[in-house]
């Protein structure tokens, strides 16, 4: 079985837009260069841990994945712990344009409203 190991990860800014880079899921350790504050380890027993300081609360969050999570779903979100607002999205890069585009455009009206 071949496996697509090229992904999408959409980290959160301070000012609330999301951007978008692309990573190789086996070369994930060398990722930390991609954001500033986000640390990618893939550690011996098959799981990939994420250390994100939060743009919302200003805190570090902590996630770790089993590498088969990112074969079986289309997209992994980790989210501030305080507020439960979503941080970063990994996944495929055409489902991750996809939340991203939804996401910013529901914001946008609720914006609006207020």
């Amino acid at each position: 079985m071949i496996y697509d190991t090229n992904l999408s990860l959409a980290l959160k800014s301070e000012i609330g837009q999301y951007e978008i880079k692309k990573i190789v899921l086996f070369g994930i350790n060398n990722s930390d260069t991609k954001f500033e504050n986000l640390y990618i380890k893939y550690t011996g027993n098959r799981e990939i841990k994420f250390k994100v300081k939060c743009p919302i609360c200003h805190k570090y969050h902590y996630y770790t994945y089993k590498l088969e999570d990112f074969f079986k779903k289309t997209i992994l979100i980790g989210g501030c712990e305080v507020l439960g607002d979503p941080i970063f999205f990994v996944g495929k890069t055409k489902q991750i344009n996809e939340r991203i585009n939804k996401y910013m455009k529901i914001k946008n009206k609720v914006c609006a409203m207020i």
